[in-house]
């Protein structure tokens, strides 16, 4: 084997061994690397037809160990995990074919030119019926992030941990309302364990506009009797009830933030609830500093006491 091959062929493990899985959107869809394909693709197309030294032997058999059909069968794995990781079934089939006619004691290179000149083919019409969905270059960050709202975020309060993902794949696939969705769901979590935090019953069902606004009102009362309530409540430590204070008051101020989000109905149906980009990095914003203040003090299973002691 050629210097030349030898350094192509390990830029082929060293590129599948680093490649992304790309975001899967509602858990159907893999990024695909474009160019890592394309570059397999055009090995496996320049090396279908053998080196001039060996076509003097078409009508002798070719034993496995042949330096080429070991470079042939390794670009063929390669080829064979992308379309796994990308479920393209055909295309897996087509792989396995191959490797099992090259994969024999003893190969004719008539063989050997024949099925990789049909894998070639196979893959390209596959391929051309099939369509992909392009991330932005803006939409990059989104990928695969699991931690959008932050890790601390992501630790304490796994029972967002779906609609965070989802929000971020569809950031990356620019459906931003759809985000929207996901991040009002995430920050409904938080809500419920607020509540939860400061004993305000909720009803067994999810949290719509009325809820929110309930819980708001009810929140501002409870800022409201922090405030006036004597330091003795805190054994007499001042700084610890104005911490306190501070830290709900601030709470009530991002969730006044959400009162549009909501009164806008996302779940259900009208063109008035369609929202663009940046209207959506407006909400994600304030998604994550009501989670992010959240995570700071209380968790989904976790509470404070009443009177904070420190």
């Amino acid at each position: 084997m050629t210097e030349d091959r030898r350094s192509a062929i390990e830029v082929v493990k060293i590129a599948c061994n680093n490649a992304r899985r790309l975001a899967s959107l509602w858990e159907m869809m893999n990024q695909l690397d474009v160019s890592l394909l394309a570059y397999l693709t055009s090995l496996l197309a320049s090396n279908e037809t053998f080196p001039h030294v060996e076509r003097t032997h078409r009508k002798k058999t070719v034993l496995r160990e042949n330096g080429h059909l070991k470079n042939m069968l390794t670009i063929i794995d390669q080829l064979e995990n992308i379309f796994r990781r990308q479920r393209v079934v055909d295309c897996v089939e087509y792989c396995l074919t191959a490797k099992d006619l090259l994969s024999k004691p003893f190969v004719d290179l008539p063989g050997m030119s024949s099925s990789l000149t049909t894998l070639k083919t196979s893959i390209l019409r596959s391929l051309q019926k099939k369509q992909f969905l392009q991330v932005g270059q803006d939409g990059f960050e989104f990928v695969e992030e699991d931690a959008l709202l932050g890790y601390e975020v992501k630790t304490r309060f796994p029972a967002a941990a779906r609609d965070v993902k989802a929000a971020a794949d569809c950031f990356a696939a620019e459906c931003f309302t759809a985000a929207v969705f996901h991040l009002l769901r995430a920050a409904e979590v938080g809500l419920r364990s607020l509540a939860r935090d400061r004993r305000i019953t909720l009803a067994d069902k999810q949290s719509g506009e009325k809820d929110w606004t309930q819980i708001l009102k009810k929140l501002e009362i409870v800022v409201f009797d922090l405030r006036v309530a004597p330091a003795s409540k805190w054994g007499g430590a001042e700084d610890i009830k104005e911490l306190q204070v501070a830290f709900y008051g601030e709470l009530v101020q991002v969730l006044r933030s959400f009162d549009d989000a909501w009164k806008t109905h996302v779940s259900h149906g009208g063109s008035a609830v369609f929202y663009n980009r940046d209207q959506a990095a407006h909400i994600l914003k304030h998604v994550r500093v009501l989670m992010q203040k959240l995570a700071a003090r209380i968790s989904e299973t976790s509470v404070t006491e009443e009177f904070w002691n420190k």
